[in-house]
């Protein structure tokens, strides 16, 4: 009986398997001519990126292959038309448009050209030709302009996304005529609407009305980067059936809405970057039917998450980054069962990582990072799934868990820095097969890093040990790893004598940083193809007594530190045109270097935005910054005290006086100074007035018993005669000394600049206000005496 049960499942099995195939055969058959004839049509008139054209969809389009087989292409079984067109991520530049032959596929009932590069292209008319159409699909596509109106006749849509990029990115697309009342009119069956990136700010006073009436069957609703404003309306909770609500990016400005907690069947809400402030309102975490939630970066939104997260929950996706929710986790977390993202960085949570948080088995990636966590690091030797560990600038302490190296081998980013970690690093770390990204600097991590194996094999890419107390000489297996790109090694104390021989393996480096270590080197006859694709370098603090010779061939050289070494002599001219004359950060203090190789360099014309030159024995004129300069330091060398005049000339961005004399008269040119503090220094003569110096108060000056003049309440005893020019400069000079510089910079409208002088130190930071609603955007460079 048994033979016969078999022998009747094998047959029964053949006779589907024949099947399968004779439904095959006619689905191959049913390839109509007249719809391969418009394919191909379609394929002449479009135009693909020369770049991507091997990875097309179109190349399959080929006269001799049944059309129905064709990439994106699906037909109907019975009738053999074409009812699905699937153009999306084909790198498209051109060729759809009013008379493109899409529009001749009748029959079609989906279409999608998303995610092409059609950036000249205003959206084409033709569409209400595409009567049967049920899923229509042109996001990312670059269309820009009105939306056309013949959308609103495709009365069978159930799906329709129009994203585009937020606006000002790129070409617009609008809805201002016809509007979103006009074009959702008809649309009655859509469960799926996409408008992300189109401005509907025209729309708002009646957005939420026109969507809950006219569309009552919505499920999904995607409305993120449209420029909204306001409050949501309870008016929503009409759309009874919706499960995904996306409306990031929008500046709500307001309170968390308690009636979000109300939707019976929302899977999905998302909120980020909205302005949003006041308490979260904890009941949206116990939502049954909720998974994944994201209020992340609204930095005024305080809460805590809920002491008791139900069993039943269903939450796989928590981002809470950027907020100031706050407090431990709690033990209870163990209930999110399903949990696989959890983003909670930039937030203040504290304490320790409960122990319950080590049997949540489904996830996929952790950011703890920028927080007060303390304890131990999770093992989580039962995530086995996790790819991204990020548990970076917390407090954490005690070693790193085995379970990293031994297990998770699907992991690709662990991020530990800036922590309180000690003990060796597991040299397993280094090969795990997925790993991509490994992060363990400032820590206080110590020993020897061992030999590895198979570090041929390793996928990592980047690699930073900076900061930390390891001993001992640099691995060679490190410079085994082939797609290593970035090796961050400063800050430690590793000896040994390093030949730059040892990277031609590493082939792909583009950042070495071997800073504030004590190696010495062997850089005589350095082959300089070794560092053909190397961009940032640093050799900072390794004993070095000259400039190397093989970094004239670096092409792609932009940042070199080579400062606190023991380098003497002439800076060389060649060092100037590194990088093909690309140069952005040059660090040559703290050495003992003399002057510069003639003739001097006019660095006007070059791309330098940082130049530290600091503490060392130079001589002679003053260098011309580029016009680029941000932060420039002269400070603590043998300068001659003469200052060109013209040097003012290239500070739009900077300035960077010290002084010990009078105060320039240029000074008072850079009227985009909006703060000034010259105190506490041995300055003399009267105080420069005009432009914003009628701004500065008294404070600005104090500690400076040789100044006179307002704001000071000392008067001058008689005019100070103009200062002339020194006879050693055509375009005339200024007495200054050159000490201590450091800038903050940023750009946009609104700038202002800080310049400081405190006991012959400079102190400048300019700030911005960015454009774009309230965010305010700073960038600071420092540099350390």
């Amino acid at each position: 009986m048994g033979n016969s049960l078999m022998h009747t499942c094998l047959y029964c099995l053949l006779k589907l398997f024949v099947g399968i195939c004779f439904l095959s055969s006619i689905v191959s058959s049913q390839c109509l001519e007249h719809q391969r004839s418009v394919l191909l049509q379609i394929k002449q008139e479009l135009s693909i990126d020369p770049q991507f054209v091997t990875d097309s969809k179109l190349l399959s389009w080929t006269p001799t292959k049944n059309c129905c087989l064709w990439d994106g292409v699906t037909c109907d079984l019975q009738t053999g038309y074409v009812v699905g067109l699937d153009l999306s991520d084909s790198s498209i530049t051109s060729g759809i448009n009013g008379s493109t032959s899409i529009f001749s596929l009748h029959h079609l009932q989906y279409l999608s050209i998303a995610g092409n590069e059609l950036y000249s292209s205003p959206f084409p008319s033709g569409f209400s030709r595409l009567s049967s159409l049920t899923h229509l699909n042109l996001s990312w596509s670059g269309f820009f302009g009105q939306v056309p109106a013949e959308i609103s006749f495709l009365r069978k849509l159930v799906s329709l996304d129009l994203s585009s990029y937020p606006f000002g990115l790129e070409e617009p697309v609008t809805l201002q005529n016809p509007d979103i009342e006009t074009v959702v009119e008809n649309l009655t069956r859509l469960r799926v609407l996409h408008l992300d990136g189109i401005d509907l700010s025209m729309a708002e006073s009646r957005l939420w009305a026109v969507l809950s009436t006219k569309l009552p069957n919505l499920r999904v609703l995607g409305l993120s980067n449209c420029n909204l404003a306001g409050v949501l309306h309870p008016s929503l909770l009409q759309l009874e059936q919706l499960t995904d609500l996306q409306l990031s990016g929008n500046n709500f400005s307001s309170r968390v809405p308690d009636f979000l907690a109300k939707f019976s069947s929302l899977k999905t809400l998302h909120l980020s970057y909205c302005g949003l402030y006041g308490i979260f309102p904890n009941s949206l975490f116990l939502m049954r039917t909720l998974r994944s939630l994201d209020v992340s970066y609204n930095s005024n939104l305080i809460g805590t998450l809920p002491a008791e997260f139900p069993s039943g929950s269903r939450l796989e996706v928590i981002n809470l980054s950027g907020t100031m929710f706050m407090g431990n986790l709690p033990h209870s977390i163990v209930n999110l069962v399903f949990l696989q993202d959890l983003e909670i960085s930039q937030c203040s949570f504290s304490g320790s990582i409960p122990s319950s948080f080590e049997n949540l088995t489904e996830l996929r990636y952790l950011d703890f990072g920028r927080n007060n966590f303390s304890g131990p690091v999770p093992s989580l030797a039962l995530s086995e799934k996790i790819t991204g560990l990020i548990f970076s600038h917390n407090h954490f302490s005690g070693f790193i868990p085995l379970s990293y190296a031994n297990g998770l081998n699907y992991l690709e980013v662990l991020d530990l820095r800036n922590n309180s970690l000690k003990g060796m690093i597991p040299p397993d770390l280094f090969t795990k097969p997925l790993l991509r990204s490994l992060d363990l600097s400032q820590n206080q991590l110590n020993g020897q890093l061992k030999e590895f194996q198979n570090a041929s094999s390793s996928l990592l890419r980047e690699m930073y040990l900076s900061e930390n107390e390891l001993q001992g000489p640099i691995p060679v297996s490190i410079f085994k790893i082939r797609g290593l790109n970035v090796l961050g090694l400063s800050s430690n104390q590793f000896n040994g004598t390093i030949n730059f021989e040892m990277i031609k393996d590493t082939n792909e480096l583009t950042t070495l940083d071997l800073s504030g270590n004590n190696f010495s080197f062997e850089v005589s006859g350095v082959n300089s193809t070794l560092f053909s694709h190397i961009g940032k370098l640093g050799l900072g603090s390794c004993n070095l007594k000259e400039i190397p010779g093989f970094l004239t061939n670096l092409m792609n050289l932009f940042h070199l530190d080579l400062s606190n070494n023991k380098i003497k002599g002439e800076i060389p001219k060649w060092i100037w045109k590194l990088g093909n004359e690309n140069l952005v950060y040059l660090n040559l203090s703290n050495n003992m270097l003399s002057g510069f190789d003639k003739p001097i360099p006019n660095l006007s014309p070059g791309n330098l935005v940082v130049l530290d030159l600091h503490s060392n024995l130079l001589q002679g004129p003053f260098l011309m910054p580029s016009h680029s300069i941000i932060h420039l330091d002269y400070s603590h060398n043998q300068f001659s005290s003469s200052l060109p005049s013209r040097i003012f000339e290239n500070l739009t961005y900077a300035s960077f006086v010290s002084l010990s004399s009078t105060i320039p008269q240029q000074l008072t040119t850079l009227t985009f100074l909006s703060v000034l503090k010259l105190s506490q220094n041995l300055l003399v003569g009267e105080i420069p007035q005009g432009n914003q110096f009628g701004t500065f108060t008294s404070a600005a000056f104090e500690g400076n018993t040789g100044l006179c003049g307002p704001p000071l309440t000392k008067t001058c005893s008689h005019a100070l005669p103009p200062m002339e020019p020194n006879a050693d400069s055509g375009n005339g000079t200024w007495g200054i000394d050159w000490n201590y510089y450091w800038i903050g910079f940023g750009c946009g409208g609104g700038m202002g600049l800080n310049i400081g002088f405190v006991a012959g130190t400079v102190a400048i930071n300019i700030f911005v206000k960015g454009r774009g609603r309230g965010r305010r955007r700073r960038f600071h460079t420092y540099i350390h005496q």
